[in-house]
C-alpha cells in the first residue's frame, strides 16, 4: 500500500486546497439537495429513495475528502474502505430509485439487495473473526484484504447494479416526449455522473488514480439533477427561481464561514478526528434550515415587489373581487387581482352562459406583441361542452398543468388536444372554477413574467380559490340572466306595442261591408299580419303569415305593411301587388326568410272581391242564400324564396250578395291543438263558421275566436292565430 504514501498523491500549492475543497463543495451540494428533495416529498418513496442516493454521493464525496488531506496510511485505509461500502449502497440506491421513477416493479431490485447483504456481511464476519479487542481499531480494517477477490466481487456487483439502471432510465428517455424527455435525459445523466464517480473508488485500490476525475462527475451530477428540478418539476418539487437565489444565498452564508476556518485552522484541523468533520456538517444542515426559512420572506419581497406572502394575497383574493355582480366588472378585477398577485403574461377567461352549450370567451389579457416575444390566441376562444378539457373538468376537479400533461400517463387519453389548446393560446395552466361541483367557468394563465414554474403551493391555492370564484361568477352569471331577460322581456314588450300599432286600430267604415279583424300572437311577437287599407272606391285587405315568430318576424311584418301601403295606392291587380312585393322580400331577405298572403281588393262598382293567393290557408265563404259554406281557393307561390313568382300567381273575382261573409285565417286556426294533439282543422272550421253565419261579422269573429280557444283548453298557444270576418251588408 505504499501508494496511498508516495508524496505524488497530494496534489500541491493552491491548486490542491482548491481541489480539495471543490470535493468537498461537492459533498455539501449534494448533501442539500438530498435534504431538499426529501423535505417536499417525505411520504413519497421516489423523494426517499433520491435522498439515500444523494447521502451516499454526498458521503463518498466527504470520504474522498478526507483522504485528499493526506492523513496517515491507516485512516486512508480506513476511508477506502467507508468509500468502498459507500459504493455498494450507492448502487443499491441507483437501482431502487430507477425501477420508481420509470414505474417498473421487478424482483431485480430484491435481488440486488439480497447480493449486497451477503456481501457486507460476508466483509462483516472475516471483520469480526480477526478482531482483537486489545489492539487499535485500525487492525480491524487492515485485515481486510486491499485486492483480489473481493475486489472483484464488489466491482461486478456494482457495474452490474449500474448497467440494469442505466438500461432502464435510457429505454425509459426514448419512451418519452417533450418535457417529459428533457426531465428524463437530465436525470439520466445525473445519475450517470454519480456512478461513474463511484466507480473511481474501485481503481484507486488496484492503483489507478482518477478520483479528480471521480470529483468532477459528482459536481456534473449535482448541476444536472439541480437543473431538472429547477427547470423540469423532477419528482414533482415546488422549486422556483427565487427559490434557487435562496439555495444560492444560503449555501454562500454556511460555506464561506466553514473556508475560513479551514483556510485560517489548517494545520490545527489536520489534529481533528473524522467525527468532528460529521458533526460540522450537521451543524452545518442546522445553519442551512435557519437561513432557509429567515431569507426567504426577504427574496420573496425582493422578487415579487409587494407583500411578501403572496400567497395569503392569492387566497384573499375571492372576498375582493366577489361584491361585483357585472360579469364584464368582475371579469376586469379578477384579470386585475391576477396579473397583480402572480405576475402573469396572459390570461383568458371562459364562461358557460347559463343558456348556452359552450364555454365562451368573456375576456382576455395579455395577448398580442410582449416586448420580442407575440404571444398567439385562438380568435373567439370557445370550448363546447363535449371538448375532452370539459369532460375532463366534469370529473376531476383540479388544475390542469401543461408540463404534467406532457409528464404523467394519467392524462393519455385528453393529451393531444389539452395540449394543442395550451399551445394555441399560449397558456400553461388551467384553473376550473366550480360551484358545487358544476363546473362554471375555466381560467387559463401564461408563463409568469419573473417566475417560469408554477409553484404546487400556488396550484393548490388556486384549486382552493376556484370554488370561492366559482360562487362570484354563478351569482353574477344569474344576475346577468335576469337583467338579460328582463332587457328582452323590455324589448319584447315595446316590440309587441309597435306591433299592435301596426294592426289596424279599428275597422273602416265602407258602404256595404262591415269588416272585422283579430290576430293574437304565441309570443310577444307574432309572425301574423292583416290590414285593412281604405282608399278612394276599394278597399283592400290583406292577410299574411311570415316565417317564424319573435322579433325577426315582426320587423319583416313591419316592411311587408310599409311596402303594402305603398304598392297599394297605385291601381294594380292583386297579383301584380303579390309579385312586386315578392321581389322586394326575395331581394332584402333571401330564402331563409318568407311568408305567405291573401290580397283582396272591394270593388266597390261591382259589389265584388278581387283577389290573389301567395300559398295562404284557404278561405271560407258562407252563402246565404244556400245556407252553406264553399272553399276558397289558396294556393300560389311562397312570397321571397324565388325572384319570379309570376306563373303561379292568378287572379279571382268573387260576386258578394247580402248576407255572405267571407272568413280569412293564417294556419294557426287549424293547426291548433287539444290536450289529445288532435288538430282543430279545416273541416271542424268550417262547421263552426257555419253554425254561428247567421250572426253578425263581430259576434262571428268573438264566437269562432272562442270555439279555437275552447278546443285548446289549457295547452298554450302554438301558434299565431288571425281571423277576418267580411260581410255583404
Amino acid at each position: 500500500m505504499s501508494f496511498f504514501n508516495t508524496p505524488e498523491m497530494n496534489i500541491p500549492g493552491v491548486l490542491g486546497t482548491l481541489y480539495s475543497y471543490s470535493i468537498f463543495l461537492n459533498a455539501a451540494l449534494s448533501f442539500i439537495l438530498g435534504f431538499f428533495v426529501l423535505v417536499k416529498g417525505f411520504r413519497k418513496r421516489l423523494n426517499v429513495y433520491w435522498f439515500l442516493l444523494s447521502m451516499c454521493v454526498s458521503f463518498w464525496a466527504f470520504f474522498i475528502f478526507l483522504w485528499s488531506r493526506g492523513t496517515a496510511y491507516e485512516e486512508i485505509l480506513l476511508v477506502n474502505r467507508i468509500a468502498n461500502y459507500g459504493a455498494i449502497f450507492l448502487a443499491i440506491m441507483v437501482v431502487m430509485f430507477t425501477e420508481e421513477y420509470v414505474r417498473k416493479k421487478s424482483r431485480a431490485v430484491s435481488l440486488f439487495n439480497l447480493l449486497a447483504g451477503l456481501l457486507i456481511l460476508t466483509a462483516g464476519l472475516v471483520f469480526y473473526k480477526e478482531f482483537i479487542p486489545s489492539e487499535s481499531p485500525k487492525v480491524f480494517f487492515k485485515l481486510y484484504p486491499d485486492t483480489g477477490i473481493v475486489f472483484a466481487v464488489y466491482f461486478l456487483y456494482f457495474a452490474c447494479a449500474w448497467t440494469y439502471a442505466l438500461m432502464l432510465m435510457w429505454n425509459h428517455y426514448k419512451r418519452m416526449e417533450g418535457i417529459a424527455k428533457k426531465q428524463t435525459g437530465l436525470i439520466l445523466t445525473g445519475i450517470t455522473m454519480g456512478i461513474l464517480g463511484g466507480s473511481t473508488t474501485f481503481f484507486a485500490c488496484f492503483n489507478i488514480n482518477i478520483f479528480p476525475f471521480g470529483s468532477s462527475f459528482s459536481l456534473i451530477y449535482v448541476i444536472f439533477t439541480t437543473y431538472a428540478i429547477i427547470r423540469y418539476r423532477a419528482m414533482e418539487i415546488d422549486t422556483v427561481v427565487h427559490q434557487t437565489v435562496i439555495w444560492l444565498l444560503s449555501l454562500a452564508i454556511l460555506i464561506l464561514p466553514i473556508g475560513v476556518i479551514f483556510s485560517f485552522f489548517k494545520e490545527e484541523l489536520r489534529a481533528v478526528p473524522p467525527v468532528f468533520i460529521l458533526v460540522l456538517i450537521s451543524f452545518t444542515l442546522l445553519l442551512f434550515l435557519f437561513y432557509y426559512n429567515r431569507l426567504k420572506p426577504g427574496i420573496d419581497h425582493f422578487f415579487r415587489r409587494r407583500k411578501y406572502d403572496y400567497q395569503l394575497v392569492l387566497s384573499e383574493m375571492p372576498s375582493r373581487i366577489g361584491s361585483s355582480l357585472d360579469l364584464k366588472l368582475l371579469s376586469r378585477n379578477m384579470a386585475k387581482e391576477f396579473r397583480e398577485t402572480l405576475y402573469v403574461r396572459n390570461l383568458l377567461l371562459l364562461v358557460k352562459p347559463l343558456d348556452k352549450q359552450s364555454f365562451n370567451e368573456l375576456d382576455c389579457v395579455g395577448y398580442g406583441t410582449k416586448g420580442n416575444k407575440v404571444l398567439a390566441k385562438q380568435d373567439n376562444v370557445s370550448l363546447a361542452v363535449d371538448h375532452p378539457i370539459i369532460r375532463f373538468f366534469q370529473k376531476n376537479i383540479r388544475v390542469l398543468e401543461k408540463d404534467q400533461i406532457e409528464i404523467d400517463p394519467v392524462y393519455e387519453t385528453i393529451r393531444t388536444e389539452t395540449l394543442e389548446f395550451f399551445r394555441e393560446n399560449s397558456l400553461e395552466i388551467l384553473v376550473p372554477f366550480t360551484i358545487q361541483g358544476n363546473l362554471i367557468s375555466i381560467l387559463g394563465l401564461g408563463k409568469k413574467e419573473n417566475l417560469t414554474n408554477y409553484a404546487l403551493k400556488d396550484i393548490e391555492l388556486l384549486e382552493y380559490i376556484g370554488s370561492q370564484i366559482g360562487i362570484t361568477i354563478d351569482n353574477a352569471l344569474h344576475h346577468s340572466d335576469i337583467l338579460e331577460k328582463e332587457r328582452i322581456a323590455e324589448e319584447l314588450r315595446l316590440g309587441q306595442q309597435i306591433q299592435k300599432s301596426l294592426l289596424p286600430h279599428a275597422p273602416p267604415q265602407v258602404p256595404d261591408l262591415a269588416i272585422q279583424g283579430f290576430m293574437q300572437p304565441a309570443r310577444e311577437i307574432g309572425g301574423d299580419y292583416y290590414d285593412f287599407i281604405n282608399l278612394p272606391g276599394r278597399l283592400v285587405v290583406v292577410i299574411g303569415d311570415v316565417s317564424g315568430k319573435g322579433v325577426a318576424a315582426g320587423l319583416l311584418m313591419a316592411m311587408v305593411k310599409t311596402a303594402m301601403h305603398l304598392f297599394s295606392r297605385k291601381d294594380d291587380s292583386p297579383k301584380e301587388v303579390l309579385k312586386k312585393l315578392n321581389l322586394i322580400l326575395n331581394q332584402q331577405t333571401g330564402e331563409d326568410k318568407f311568408m305567405t298572403m291573401m290580397y283582396l281588393i272591394w270593388q266597390a262598382d261591382k259589389k265584388t272581391f278581387l283577389y290573389s293567393s301567395a300559398a295562404h290557408e284557404n278561405a271560407l265563404i258562407y252563402r246565404k242564400a244556400r245556407d252553406q259554406i264553399e272553399t276558397l281557393r289558396g294556393g300560389g307561390a311562397l312570397l321571397g324564396v324565388m325572384p319570379d313568382i309570376d306563373k303561379f300567381l292568378y287572379d279571382e273575382e268573387i260576386p258578394m250578395n247580402p248576407g255572405d261573409k267571407i272568413l280569412l285565417f293564417t294556419d294557426g286556426v287549424v293547426s291548433a291543438l287539444n290536450a289529445n294533439k288532435d288538430r282543430f282543422g279545416l273541416t271542424q272550421l268550417k262547421s263552426v263558421f257555419l253554425k254561428y253565419a247567421g250572426e253578425p261579422a263581430r259576434e262571428i269573429m268573438y264566437s269562432v275566436k272562442n270555439e279555437i280557444y275552447s278546443f285548446m283548453g289549457s295547452l298554450p298557444q302554438q301558434d299565431d292565430i288571425t281571423l277576418v270576418v267580411l260581410e255583404r251588408v
